[in-house]
């Protein structure tokens, strides 16, 4: 049986205003007002519909623009983001690496392994959220990118972040932060309040926090407790609860605790009756299922 024609009309809606997105800025017109017949797919499937078929028409632009600038041309492959297109929750970082150029998909290996403890942290899984980068090719030797490729790849990251439109960005690193917030400041400066990204009238909470290359870096007992505090202020904002009862965890002194409805996660709950040694803090305390603090 041919399909009806208002499920013709509903393919053909759904593909301009995935042109739109794209910048085309003429569209034909039908001889007739059709109604789409949306009533075999409920509103909430379909706007995840018609999102997921507008981010895989930018990964093709992506990839038929790479390596995008010529500096970046030593690099193997496009690398585009994935995850939710419905995602209230979105992570960017800033450049792929040597696993991820390979891979073709953004943070995977050991830095890509702790984004996911840290996502796993918050009680999410890496399909609750979306993941990109402001670069889609890898900068040669995994070194900064400049800012004439973070100029030429930026439109592709804005058109995700329009498609998405989540709730909250959690940018992950110094030039994802400065490309988001508009600012030349540190990162130093910059984490530990909220900025926001703009564009035309969308504007979207930032928190900045450290790239989870630097939280597996040598700098671990200070920078996993301010990872820690970045990732419980977008939980709150996105009026989510970080809840540990699932989880069991053992104190610096050795007191286990074992998950129960009163097990809720904070530092208080860690620490308040322990006395780690000075070299040590409660983010050093082994946690059963939150192996983002591990060594």
């Amino acid at each position: 049986m041919p399909p009806e024609p208002q499920y013709l009309q509903r393919l053909a809606n759904q593909q301009l205003e995935t042109e739109l997105l794209l910048g085309v800025d003429f569209l034909p017109t039908a001889t007739e007002n059709l109604e789409p017949n949306r009533a075999a797919i409920p509103d909430d499937a379909s706007e995840i519909v018609d999102k997921k078929t507008a981010l895989q028409q930018i990964s093709k632009h992506v990839t038929a623009a790479f390596p995008i600038c010529e500096s970046l041309a030593g690099a193997t492959q496009a690398v585009f983001g994935e995850g939710n297109p419905d995602a209230m929750l979105m992570f960017i970082g800033g450049a792929p690496s040597a696993e991820e150029d390979r891979a073709g998909r953004p943070f995977v290996g050991e830095a890509g392994k702790k984004l996911d403890q840290m996502i796993t942290a918050l009680g999410l899984g890496r399909t609750d959220v979306y993941i990109t980068n402001i670069l889609n090719a890898r900068p040669p030797e995994d070194r900064t990118p400049t800012s004439e490729e973070i100029k030429a790849s930026t439109q592709f990251l804005i058109d995700q972040i329009r498609i998405i439109e989540p709730d909250v960005i959690i940018s992950l690193g110094e030039p994802a932060t400065r490309l988001l917030t508009d600012s030349s400041d540190t990162l130093a400066h910059l984490r530990g309040r909220w900025s926001s990204f703009t564009d035309g009238t969308l504007h979207i909470p930032v928190t900045p926090t450290f790239p989870p290359t630097y939280v597996l870096g040598p700098y671990t007992t200070a920078t996993r407790l301010q990872a820690w505090t970045d990732l419980q202020k977008a939980m709150e904002l996105l009026g989510l609860s970080v809840s540990a009862n699932k989880y069991n965890f053992t104190a610096l002194d050795g007191t286990a605790h074992p998950a129960s409805p009163n097990n809720t996660l904070n530092w208080s709950n860690i620490s308040s009756t322990t006395k780690p040694p000075p070299t040590r803090s409660p983010l050093d305390a082994h946690i059963d299922g939150l192996s983002f603090y591990a060594e």
